[in-house]
């Protein structure tokens, strides 16, 4: 079966997956600053995930564009984390592993 679009549930299982292969600062970081979890609806962890992935290598995140793609974020949020897809993220059970 073909997926064109990310779910929540594949985000966080790639969340989940990310610290055993890379344990490096920018993810500490992001996950420090989203604890106890990661709500696409606050800005300032919009925020910290795209510093996250532009520290971690993804050349189109600039400062100038941080604006707009939070608001491209926020949409896409609001559009398909939907109650039967929604995944409640929580830091905390990943404090004593990671």
């Amino acid at each position: 079966m073909r997926q064109d679009r990310i779910t929540l549930s594949g985000l966080a299982f790639a969340c989940f997956v990310y610290p055993g292969i890379y344990k490096d600062r920018a993810y500490k970081d992001f996950r420090k600053k989203t604890n106890p979890q990661c709500d696409l609806n606050n800005p300032d962890h919009r925020d910290a995930l795209l510093r996250w992935l532009k520290k971690w290598g993804i050349r189109f995140i600039t400062e100038g564009r941080y604006e707009k793609l939070s608001g491209d974020i926020k949409s896409w949020q609001e559009k398909y984390n939907t109650q039967t897809d929604r995944v409640e993220f929580n830091w905390a059970g990943w404090e004593k592993r990671n």
